[in-house]
């Protein structure tokens, strides 16, 4: 079966006619029969009962045709959405994000695309890092909203849409919360709850190495991958956490956020959007052509 036969056995059986549908259809009686013939061979079934007088459905050709009208729609529907996307009319974006992303990044990301493109239809997939290179690389995303870690970036385009300072979190109930602002080398004997890392791999490798400086190495009580969830379990008080800046705005209830005095200069927490070089989606060429205006100072890689 494809599409023309369906066609054609849709409007002989309005027509109950091969002559008229055969002239409706923009085709000659011939080939509309062998058509038909054909699809019914496939089918296993006849659809219409013939005589030289008149055409009918057949029983299998009544419970076929609504069916066939069905998909008939459904194939029209999507041959138009997807003229509609060519044309740009309708723009389609999967983006991955980091929970980081959405203190700020994200809803601004959102706006600016919304206003570069209103008809624009973002579908979000929250990811780890790692996780939206792999499905960038694959095609299964089109942009990445990711703290990079070293080498991470290779081979791909990215525009850097924020950077903020590191950040103690620290479980309300701790004595340390009641100060203003801490030491690193305050941290060394607290347990901490930190992401998943290899020592030198990670985004959190300059910040690991500056708590080696410090005299001290993380004692990781327990790992998450999500800022959310460190936050929370922070407020739990299963240790205490370094986070970015924007992480503050969360507001989550029992955590202190304090600033580390002696954190080196370099200790920026960069957040990026990557995406595969080339691309001709219209959505996403817009997007970022929006976010290069809205960050005209960004540093690009």
């Amino acid at each position: 079966m494809d599409f023309r036969q369906l066609r054609h056995f849709m409007v002989v059986a309005e027509e109950l006619h091969f002559g008229r549908a055969a002239q409706r259809l923009g085709i000659a009686q011939p080939p509309l029969s062998q058509s038909i013939k054909r699809l019914e061979a496939d089918l296993g079934v006849e659809l219409f009962d013939r005589s030289s007088r008149r055409v009918e459905l057949s029983a299998a050709g009544r419970a076929f045709l609504p069916e066939v009208k069905s998909a008939l729609v459904q194939l029209e529907a999507g041959a138009q959405q997807a003229q509609r996307v060519a044309r740009g009319d309708i723009a389609e974006l999967d983006v991955g994000f980091i929970s980081t992303a959405l203190f700020k990044a994200l809803p601004t990301l959102m706006r600016r695309a919304r206003e570069a493109m209103p008809s624009v239809h973002i579908k979000l997939i929250e990811q780890s890092s790692a996780q939206q290179i792999e499905s960038l690389r694959a095609g299964k995303i089109d942009l990445a909203l990711v703290h990079p870690a070293p080498r991470m970036l290779d081979g791909l385009e990215s525009l850097v849409i924020e950077r903020v300072r590191n950040i103690a979190a620290i479980p309300e109930a701790w004595p340390l919360a009641r100060k203003a602002e801490i030491r690193l080398a305050e941290l060394a004997d607290l347990p901490f709850v930190m992401p998943p890392f290899r020592h030198g791999t990670h985004s959190l490798a300059p910040l690991l190495a500056a708590c080696e400086a410090a005299g001290f190495t993380p004692q990781v009580r327990q790992e998450a991958s999500q800022t959310f969830t460190m936050l929370s379990l922070t407020a739990a008080g299963f240790g205490a956490s370094i986070v970015p800046a924007s992480a503050a705005e969360t507001g989550m209830k029992g955590v202190r956020f304090l600033p580390i005095i002696d954190l080196p200069s370099n200790q920026w927490m960069e957040l990026v959007a990557a995406w595969m070089p080339g691309s001709d989606s219209p959505a996403l060429n817009a997007v970022v052509e929006a976010l290069r205006h809205a960050l005209p100072t960004a540093p690009e890689s």
